[in-house]
């Protein structure tokens, strides 16, 4: 398992959700396209190949494809004008394998979790202004969290991320990569890591087990019950967040679970 100090990955959500999220062990997956910034899981096209690109592409493709060279060189010999340039209905073939590659991308599913569940900005604005909670889920190697072709970090970067029609003719697994797990800069306070789907705005059962809640400074006496008899049963750990006296930092500390008191 790539990354094995994290043990653990967090979601920061209303009250409400978090709590649904441990009575049902399932979890949404907004699509992609559902995103708050415009920019995320977008991508850039350079709208032109060059013959000799696209010759590259597809020699590359239908070979790993089980093709043998004769085949391949009719292929080619289809997609090319007497010229050596590429045929119009080539390129249109190209440019809507785009589109549906950004049309599909969108309607993925994405769920977002975190490395840090102390994080005063998220705190703020993902849990419900302190009101809510913090749902960790237990990265282990046999599931979905500690397989790192399934779930790993986004990369944090200054340029937008951009392919050519070329990396399109050649398949779009590397691209969708690049672009559901590339975000501004901005964003790297979240530490975010993601988990996808074939299709969002679903519920899906939880990526791995829930091994805590924290709830935040804010947070209800009555939620706090509420968290306290459904943690105690599911025997997870439950704690609250602290502030350190003349810091700004968040710690947590452990709910009592001895004495359940029946929720007003």
């Amino acid at each position: 398992m790539k990354r094995p100090d994290i043990t653990m990955l967090h979601k920061y959500m209303c009250a409400n959700r978090a709590l649904e999220v441990v009575c049902t062990g399932q979890i949404y997956f907004p699509k992609a396209a559902r995103f708050n910034d415009p920019f995320d899981c977008q991508i850039r096209f350079e709208q032109t190949i060059t013959p000799e690109e696209f010759v590259e592409a597809a020699f590359r493709t239908y070979r790993n494809d089980g093709h043998d060279w004769p085949s391949i060189k009719k292929i080619l010999d289809s997609c090319l004008k007497p010229d050596g340039s590429i045929t119009d209905s080539k390129l249109g073939e190209i440019a809507r394998v785009a589109n549906e590659f950004q049309r599909s991308n969108a309607g993925l599913g994405v769920l977002s979790l975190s490395e840090d569940p102390l994080s005063i900005l998220m705190w703020a604005h993902y849990a419900q202004q302190h009101q809510g909670a913090c749902v960790g889920f237990r990265r282990e190697p046999c599931n979905t969290l500690g397989d790192g072709d399934i779930t790993h970090p986004v990369e944090y970067s200054d340029v937008y991320p951009e392919a050519r029609f070329a990396e399109i003719s050649s398949g779009t697994g590397s691209l969708s990569q690049k672009v559901l797990f590339t975000k501004a800069r901005d964003w790297s306070y979240e530490k975010e890591w993601r988990r996808t789907c074939d299709q969002g705005d679903q519920l899906k059962n939880v990526p791995g087990p829930v091994g805590q809640v924290i709830l935040g400074l804010r947070t209800s006496p009555e939620i706090v019950e509420k968290f306290r008899v459904e943690c105690a049963t599911k025997e997870i750990r439950l704690m609250k967040c602290t502030i350190d006296a003349g810091r700004f930092r968040l710690s947590a500390e452990d709910v009592p679970n001895n004495e359940i008191q029946p929720t007003k």
